[in-house]
C-alpha cells in the first residue's frame, strides 16, 4: 500500500470535491476505515453526480500497479464504473477551466457489489503517477467509497 489506508498520507494529501458532511470528509476514505461513532465509514459527496471525485497525492511519483475500492461499511450505497485518473505533475488549469497535465492516464474499471468486499483492480501496465483521483461513474443511491493504490515509490 502507497499510505491511504496505513495514514502515512494525511488528510491533507486527500482531496474530494465535495462532503455530503463533517463525518464522511476525505479522510475517511481510507481502505478499512469502520464507522465510530457518528464518524462515517467512508467519503461521501454532498451530490451524488458524475462531476464528484476524490484525488489522492501520493507526495511522490510512484508506479502504480493496482487500486482497492470499498463502499460504506453496512450502507445500500454502490459505485459500479469508477474512472480513475493518474498524472504526474500539479494540475494546472488552461483559460477555460479545463485540466492540463503533460502526461496522464484514464482507466475505467467495475466498482463493487456489496459495501465489505474489497475490489483489487490491476492496471493492465504500470503508471508512473503522483495523483490519482477516483470519480464514480455510476452509483445506486449515493456514492460513498474507501480505497487505497499500491506500487513502488521513484528511487
Amino acid at each position: 500500500p502507497l499510505g491511504l489506508s496505513n495514514g502515512v498520507i494525511p488528510d491533507t494529501g486527500i482531496r474530494v470535491s465535495s462532503v455530503q458532511d463533517r463525518y464522511h470528509t476525505g479522510g475517511q476514505a481510507r481502505l478499512g476505515n469502520l464507522k465510530h461513532g457518528k464518524q462515517g465509514g467512508a467519503w461521501c459527496p454532498k451530490k451524488s453526480d458524475a462531476k464528484q471525485y476524490m484525488e489522492v497525492d501520493l507526495g511522490g511519483t510512484a508506479t502504480i500497479m493496482q487500486v482497492n475500492v470499498q463502499l460504506e461499511a453496512n450502507s445500500s450505497s454502490r459505485c459500479s464504473n469508477i474512472s480513475l485518473v493518474l498524472w504526474a505533475n500539479p494540475v494546472m488549469l488552461d483559460k477555460t477551466g479545463s485540466v492540463c497535465t503533460t502526461m496522464y492516464s484514464m482507466i475505467v474499471f467495475e466498482g463493487n457489489t456489496d459495501n465489505n468486499t474489497v475490489v483489487l483492480r490491476s492496471l493492465s501496465e504500470p503508471v508512473e503517477a503522483r495523483f490519482v483521483r477516483f470519480q464514480p461513474k455510476t452509483w445506486r443511491n449515493t456514492i460513498a467509497m474507501r480505497a487505497e493504490v499500491y506500487g513502488n515509490f521513484a528511487g
